[in-house]
């Protein structure tokens, strides 16, 4: 999840999307501009993007803050 700060706080998060029925997300640390990982991700019927980004929850990850960044979403 990311609470409204943008702070990062687990290793789930949703995200809508209404457009493309797959895409790419990247996760990557606006202190630092380092790249956490990046999910090729696919709607499911309800079009709602769900994935683990395992990377983004080691512990570098919590607690920075994370900008998430689509295409074709």
């Amino acid at each position: 999840m990311i609470d409204p700060n943008g702070k990062f706080l687990a290793g789930y998060f949703r995200m809508k999307g209404d457009i493309y029925s797959h895409g790419a997300v990247i996760i990557w640390g606006l202190e630092t501009g380092e790249v956490f990982d990046t999910f090729d991700v696919k709607m499911n019927r309800l079009h709602t993007v769900a994935f683990s980004p395992v990377s983004a929850a080691s512990p570098q990850g919590i607690g920075k803050t994370l900008v998430v960044g689509g295409f074709g979403l």
